[in-house]
């Protein structure tokens, strides 16, 4: 495998891969002397390869370290986002706006849908609301026992 290539980590010939090379690394690990039995060559790229992956290079591991943060920020924010679309202010703002009739009706205006009408009483205005008097147009009652006096204290 080439330097270059890349690993797909969700795609599972390349999760075989991985566990493959791992066997063979706890193989290598539990028994020393098959590595030393390989070809220098073979065993130097091996080694060097194994420190790249466990002590990358300061920059190689600043790279990883930030593109880490800005991943996990990412999903924190998107998991945030999840949770407000479902808070109250933005299911509102989704549904249609409601506008509210006018006040007042546009002049000239004449109203059709009075059912309970018929056209012999149409000549006749309708009759005006009788409002209930209100408690402040009557004279208090007068109580049935007089009130006391309340002197100041001062």
């Amino acid at each position: 495998m080439s330097p270059e290539s890349k690993l797909d980590p969700k795609d599972p010939a390349a999760l075989d891969r991985v566990r493959a090379t791992t066997e063979l690394l706890e193989t290598l690990a539990a028994d020393r002397q098959l590595l030393s039995d390989m070809p220098f060559e073979v065993r130097k790229r091996l080694l060097t390869a194994v420190t790249r992956v466990f002590n990358p290079s300061p920059s190689a591991r600043r790279n990883m370290v930030k593109a880490s943060k800005r991943r996990w920020k990412a999903d924190r924010a998107e998991q945030k986002d999840a949770a407000k679309q479902e808070a109250g202010i933005r299911v509102i703002r989704r549904q249609p706006v409601f506008t509210t009739p006018n006040v007042f009706p546009p002049p000239n205006f004449e109203p059709h849908d009075l059912h309970s009408r018929t056209p012999d009483d149409a000549e006749e205005p309708p009759s005006k609301l009788v409002e209930p008097p209100s408690k402040l147009d009557e004279p208090p009652a007068e109580p049935d026992e007089p009130r006391e006096l309340i002197e100041s204290q001062h």
